[in-house]
């Protein structure tokens, strides 16, 4: 029972340190590498990629 819950949050951890070097939505890293039907769910990210884009 005890290695099963070890086992659980040892897999937890290891999963919220992978997502959470995830690119900021609206960041260059995030706007080149999400496709646009992705974008279109976060308008303000979008707004971002589209400024960064103008300039």
């Amino acid at each position: 029972m005890r290695l099963v819950i070890a086992s659980l949050i040892a897999a937890t951890s290891l999963f919220g340190a992978a997502c959470s070097n995830a690119a900021a939505p609206g960041s260059p890293e995030w706007c080149k590498n999400t496709p646009p039907d992705k974008q279109i769910e976060d308008p303000t990210a979008m707004g971002k990629c589209l400024e960064n884009a103008t300039k």
